[in-house]
């Protein structure tokens, strides 16, 4: 007896009352159940109420976000990213957003998933209101530009990496449905540092004809006034603007018909004497202190209508401010902030590379610093900066934002390490005058030929993750060894197969005669073997260590040491096992034993500290810890004996 499928078996009025009833999402689950489900649905082309779409374009993974009207949800989202074993397909909505789902995907192609569900999006919802389309890649794969049969839409977005893409994706819109096009760039620096579009081979195309409204004012323009004259809507960016041009223009703009908004925008706007000498003196509007606005206003022959014509002042960027105020507002932003501008112009790069009188009050109190083959992460405190190798891009983002959100820039010619030193010479000149509170290192690459130091970091905290001796041995020295306070050895982050070649003692021999190991207060040494040489830390405040064995002796040698030394206040070590354990109890004296469950406890001894009012306590727990305090003789418990 076989099962039957209880939604394609119920009547065809029913079962299409509940598909429609379904969100998109629920959809798309419904058509994995079955072969049935999946033929059923797409005949039946259940109602999607979804006029807003936004496609994602990425090398590694595709994004489709769904927007106004989804049942259930206003805003529906689903990415796939490529991975090693497959596909990791995300779902959230906005109400959940942080809350989506994930799945893996075993032996999925995530171009090959996305494109089936693509399909069906437009196989249900043909026409769309509104297109946003982000490509984030200079070239767009063959397979997604098979996708595109003319869409319907009203309104198209395209934001791209390469103004080239935008006259590749035209022609994929069908143009008697198009109102409005608005092309932008997503480069970080768009606004102040403009790249041309030409857009002769775009207006040859049936769109350029039937689009009413364009805006295209993220990159420069090239192309002439008239051409622009049968839209209604225009908003345009120039890289110059001359009297002739404005001249010209104004001359044009009388006698369109069609044209009713016309903005241009220019960083370099010619507003001298001719223009007053031509068209009279303007009613001068001052918007604010930095913001004016000089308006003409001008007859239309034989209409009631009148042209008003207005140029708004230039607002002043950063590298036109004298450079004793540029000091002053570079100086009050943070060290992020700072490298960003870096990327806006050369202008700006040039200015802060040269300075000698940034001194930032906005340090972070932290940076961590991540080397690898294929990418270098700067963490500034809450914020990001990632230098990629792959087309030498840069990527910035806050805390609290995801990768995808944050802002890119890619450099052509250029080195990701040479953009990352570039920067993390800014981060050292700033350093030079101050004390910051801790700087961690992981090194992932242990070929990395990168020097990152140019002079000393003075940093009170010091973390290296590393996985061989010489790795600190490279990096410790760079610190400053008068402001180190704290050190911190870590095992850097392995591939399993090389974690078994570096399973060798970290032998700290060679590292215990380094300045920044001897002036250091507090030392942690975590997931790495070390060599149990007690004496290379007895001159620390706080030891933090792991040895894999430890003799009985050296225990005994620890407590003598603990007790005369002037510096050790805690000395804590993990270990696995204790060799010849059982003359402990000979050597120190029987302990007091503290039971908790009956399997774990501690064995407590206390000594007390020639003229001193303090007593040192030895601390072992069957966990694996050892412990050597100074305690209040207040703290010994009832039964317990102090020794000499």
């Amino acid at each position: 007896m076989t099962a039957n499928n209880l939604l394609t078996d119920l009547p065809q009025e029913l079962s299409t009352q509940i598909f429609n009833e379904c969100d998109f999402l629920s959809i798309l689950s419904l058509r994995k159940v079955c072969h049935a489900t999946r033929e059923f649905i797409d005949d039946l082309k259940p109602i999607s109420d979804f006029p807003f779409i936004t496609l994602v374009i990425n090398k590694n993974w595709l994004g489709l976000r769904l927007k106004n009207g989804v049942k259930h949800h206003e805003v529906f989202y689903v990415k796939y990213q490529k991975h090693e074993k497959g596909c990791v397909m995300t779902w959230s909505t906005e109400y959940g957003e942080g809350q989506g789902k994930k799945k893996l995907l075993d032996g999925c192609n995530f171009m090959e998933l996305f494109l089936n569900e693509f399909n069906l999006v437009m196989k249900f919802h043909p026409h769309f209101k509104g297109f946003d389309l982000q490509v984030f890649t200079d070239t767009m794969a063959p397979e997604i530009l098979k996708a595109f049969k003319k869409i319907k839409v009203e309104y198209l977005k395209l934001g791209v990496w390469n103004p080239e893409i935008a006259s590749q994706m035209l022609p994929f819109f069908d143009p008697t449905t198009l109102n409005i096009l608005q092309i932008c760039s997503h480069r970080v620096d768009a606004e102040l540092e403009k790249s041309f579009i030409d857009l002769t081979e775009i207006a040859k195309l049936d769109h350029w004809k039937t689009v009413k409204s364009l805006d295209i004012d993220t990159f420069y323009v090239v192309y002439d006034i008239p051409g622009f004259l049968h839209f209604t809507e225009v908003a345009i960016s120039w890289q110059r603007i001359s009297y002739e041009m404005i001249f010209n223009l104004m001359e044009t703009m009388v006698q369109a018909h069609s044209l009713r908004y016309l903005l241009i925008k220019s960083d370099n706007i010619e507003n001298d004497e001719r223009l007053i000498q031509t068209f009279g003196e303007p009613f001068v509007e001052q918007v604010t202190s930095e913001h004016r606005r000089d308006i003409w206003y001008f007859r239309i022959p034989e209409s009631e209508e009148i042209l008003e014509f207005v140029i708004s002042t230039k607002v002043m960027s950063l590298i036109d401010f004298p450079s004793v105020v540029l000091h002053k507002v570079l100086n009050e932003l943070d060290l992020f902030s700072i490298l960003t501008l870096r990327k806006v112009s050369h202008g700006l790069r040039s200015f802060i590379d040269d300075s000698t009188l940034l001194r930032n009050s906005n340090f972070p109190p932290k940076i961590r610093l991540e080397l690898n083959e294929e990418f270098i992460l700067l963490e500034l405190g809450t914020k990001t900066i990632q230098y990629e190798k792959h087309q030498c891009q840069v990527l910035w983002k806050k805390d609290s934002e995801d990768w995808s959100r944050g802002k890119s820039k890619m450099f052509e010619d250029e080195n990701f390490e040479e953009l990352f030193l570039k920067d993390f010479e800014i981060v050292l000149k700033l350093n030079n005058s101050r004390k910051m509170e801790c700087f961690e290192l992981g090194i992932q690459d242990i070929d990395s030929k990168i020097d990152i130091f140019s002079s000393e970091f003075k940093a009170k905290e010091v973390i290296l993750k590393v996985s061989e001796p010489d790795q600190v041995l490279k990096f410790l020295p760079f610190f400053d060894a008068g402001t180190l306070e704290k050190l911190v050895l870590m095992e850097a982050e392995m591939q399993e197969e090389e974690d078994e070649e570096h399973e060798e003692r970290f032998d700290s021999t060679r590292i215990s005669k380094l300045p920044q190991w001897k002036h250091a207060k507090n030392i942690e040494v975590q997931g790495l073997n070390v060599a149990p040489k007690i004496e290379d830390f007895l001159h620390f405040s706080t030891v933090k260590v792991y040895f894999e064995s430890v003799p009985y002796q050296e225990i005994v040698l620890l407590k003598e040491k603990f007790a005369t030394s002037s510096t050790l206040t805690r000395f804590k070590i993990f270990f696995d096992y204790i060799t010849d354990d059982e003359q402990l109890q000979v050597a120190l004296g029987e302990s007091f034993k503290e039971l908790d469950d009956g399997l774990h406890g501690q064995e407590r001894w206390f000594f007390g500290i020639s003229n001193c009012p303090e007593i040192v306590e030895l601390v072992i727990t069957t966990m694996g810890s050892i412990v050597y305090s100074r305690v209040d003789r207040d703290s010994v418990p009832g039964g317990a004996v102090i020794r000499g």
